[in-house]
């Protein structure tokens, strides 16, 4: 197992090194994020809390993420760009899954973590989209310290915009659905937190969208945010706002 370990962190140092070096081409560089994600992946849930988790968090305590971060801000337009972005977007929520100490360590070394995740989540790309908002659920969701910094970098405001906007697909939508349920339901069970503060019209038009999609799974997506609605307060009065046909334009069904 100690061997396994090594090797695994010596790959990881070897690869962080290719993310560096200015001479890598962008296959080289996308193999190399798609390499790391797969490192820091655990197999199964047994394996949570194990030597493999402590790959992330050795490369974040050592600064080894930081070429990682630097994808996702890379300047210009391409689908070669696009790929990088949303792959290191995939090593970061990748690593974050299940991962709390790599949370606090990256949370400590990049405080603005979350103002240079959010831009990629209402990408044109839907990948890039799909890809930010997996690194933003895995970062917010087991770390009260990280929901909290996500509200204080405008993530819902990126959720609404998600929620509203015509160019993001009903999937993304129901991705940003999804985290705007969580939560909700984690502020009911962390009272001293703050809650967030959805709007009503961009939840209306994304359950439109996603309950009468012919898609069953989401579908059921859909189904499921209004049963979760239903058991909070604040969650109660959006419904009241949604049936009062408050969802302005309500989007229109696909």
């Amino acid at each position: 197992m100690r061997q396994q370990q090594d090797k695994a962190l010596l790959v990881s140092q070897d690869l962080i090194r290719l993310l560096k070096s200015p001479e890598a081409t962008s296959d080289e560089r996308l193999m190399g994020l798609q390499t790391m994600q797969t490192l820091v992946e655990p197999i199964d849930n047994a394996n949570v809390g194990t030597w493999l988790p402590l790959i992330a968090q050795t490369c974040a305590s050592s600064g080894g993420f930081d070429p990682v971060i630097e994808h996702l801000t890379l300047p210009g337009s391409s689908e070669a760009l696009d790929s990088l972005r949303a792959t290191a977007a995939h090593v970061i929520g990748t690593a974050a899954s299940n991962n709390v100490k790599f949370q606090l360590q990256i949370l400590e070394d990049i405080p603005d973590l979350f103002s240079l995740l959010l831009p990629l989540c209402n990408s044109s790309n839907e990948a890039v989209a799909g890809k930010g908002w997996y690194a933003v659920s895995c970062m917010v969701l087991n770390l009260p310290q990280a929901r909290e910094a996500f509200l204080a970098a405008g993530g819902m405001a990126a959720a609404d915009s998600c929620l509203l906007s015509e160019l993001s697909s009903v999937r993304n939508k129901g991705k940003a659905l999804s985290l705007v349920m969580d939560l909700l339901q984690l502020s009911a069970e962390h009272v001293e937190e703050r809650p967030p503060q959805p709007s009503p019209r961009g939840l209306a038009s994304a359950l439109t969208l996603l309950l009468h999609n012919s898609n069953l799974d989401l579908a059921e997506k859909g189904i499921s945010a209004v049963q979760q609605l239903t058991q909070h307060h604040v969650g109660r009065a959006m419904l009241a706002h949604f049936d009062a046909g408050g969802s302005g334009s309500g989007g229109a069904g696909v």
